[in-house]
């Protein structure tokens, strides 16, 4: 009994692990994934797309977690054929913490070379594929990023040009720290300039992901003030009040 058990499990995480997704990859996000490295689950493609489509207003769309550019240069291109005017500002610390002298073998790159590849990756691939359109990239964490949003303060983006952050927030993508407890500071700073009608998105929240952050998604889903919009198979959530 004991060993059907276990067989039983295997074949039901092997299942949940291959979930079916709708995926509207085009020609150019295929042509963006050979060239911008970045750790994207096709099925976010749909959400991201469904979001801009629906946007409600031209107020700042909000990235959290940005690493190499991928996902701001997807919301780029579907803000572009959408005609859509709002405006990405990502938050990242650019400190990965995964790469220790002799971690991979004959690795010979620091930790800090590391971090600061990815992060001078990141500003190139967005001047590049994100032009004409600006996206301001600020290196600091999410909670930080936040307090400046309160404050409505004057910022320096990495690339030294000068912002005002703060006001209504049309859609954010939350895709940083995946503990619970920071997926859920996250939430609730958003949830303060949240417009209604606008978006929120968690990446890796679908349930076997393994991430703490999809702990979150029943609460959201018991939250009266949003509504979920699609899962495929993470969750985007609509505010309704």
């Amino acid at each position: 009994m004991k060993l059907i058990y276990k067989l039983a499990t295997k074949v039901r995480n092997a299942v949940l692990s291959f979930p079916g997704y709708i995926d509207v990859t085009d020609e150019y996000i295929r042509h963006l994934l050979l060239v911008n490295p970045g750790l994207l689950h096709k099925g976010n493609l749909y959400c991201f797309r469904y979001a801009v489509q629906h946007l409600k207003s031209t107020s700042p769309i909000i990235e959290i977690g940005a690493f190499c550019g991928l996902s701001t240069n997807v919301m780029n291109y579907y803000l572009q054929r959408a005609k859509k005017k709002n405006t990405i500002y990502s938050c990242d610390p650019w400190k990965y913490g995964f790469v220790r002298p002799n971690s991979l073998g004959a690795f010979s790159v620091s930790e800090s070379e590391f971090n600061s590849f990815v992060r001078e990756t990141y500003i190139r691939n967005t001047n590049l594929f994100g032009k004409p359109r600006i996206s301001h990239g600020f290196q600091i964490l999410s909670n930080d990023f936040f307090k400046l949003w309160d404050k409505k303060q004057v910022s320096r983006d990495i690339t030294g040009r000068l912002v005002k952050l703060g006001g209504k927030i049309s859609f954010c993508y939350i895709d940083g720290d995946h503990s619970y407890k920071q997926a859920k500071k996250d939430f609730e700073n958003v949830g303060k300039y949240l417009e209604k009608g606008g978006f929120l998105f968690f990446d890796d929240s679908a349930p076997y992901s393994g991430c703490e952050c999809a702990d979150l998604m029943n609460e959201i889903l018991n939250n009266k003030n949003y509504k979920l919009i699609i899962k495929n198979p993470n969750f985007l959530f609509q505010k309704v009040i």
